[in-house]
């Protein structure tokens, strides 16, 4: 019996311990049970880049701030279907110098973001990949406790849709907790 249960059942000791437990019975599935109430301790955060989602809100930098004890994995993604267009269209050549680029500005978000929360007073570290965005995060994301994403991941948003079409398929397909920014 959790503790909860037993300062319930001295509570209502003589009074309606009898219906207590027949209402306890009944509502079982639907009472939240002490293990459930526990908070999980976040311990890594992982939290996706790429050239639409550049840098991170104020409101969401706050956020953040109150995993002190976590350690951010920023990651910077460059879309390997672009890549393979790239080579397609222009050839091999064209496609190196695209990456590149690529991982030059890629390398840059990563060094903006992560003086960003340095002065926040937290961990990061950063990596850059080049892949299937939705694969590669669902991947590193099961290593991570939670997982922060911009609205604007994959692609850019309008208002008719407040959330690109890749960020919503992330969401579904992670099985840890996400905040969406």
């Amino acid at each position: 019996m959790g503790y909860i249960q037993s300062l319930i059942k001295r509570k209502f000791k003589d009074i309606g311990e009898k219906q207590y437990e027949k209402i306890s019975i009944e509502y079982a599935q639907f009472l939240v049970t002490e293990e459930e109430l526990e908070i999980p301790e976040v311990k890594t955060i992982l939290l996706p880049l790429d050239i639409f989602a550049t840098d991170i809100p104020e409101k969401c930098m706050d956020v953040l701030a109150s995993f002190d004890k976590a350690e951010i994995h920023l990651m910077y993604l460059i879309d390997e279907k672009v890549t393979r267009i790239v080579s397609e269209i222009i050839g091999d050549d064209q496609k190196e110098q695209y990456i590149r680029q690529h991982k030059d500005s890629g390398y840059r978000v990563l060094g903006n973001v992560s003086s960003k929360i340095e002065d926040k007073g937290l961990k990061s570290r950063s990596s850059l990949y080049v892949g299937m965005k939705e694969d590669e995060i669902i991947r590193l994301s099961e290593s991570a406790d939670l997982v922060v994403i911009s609205r604007d991941y994959g692609e850019s948003t309008s208002e008719t849709v407040p959330v690109s079409p890749l960020a919503q398929d992330i969401i579904r397909k992670v099985l840890k907790p996400v905040i969406l920014y």
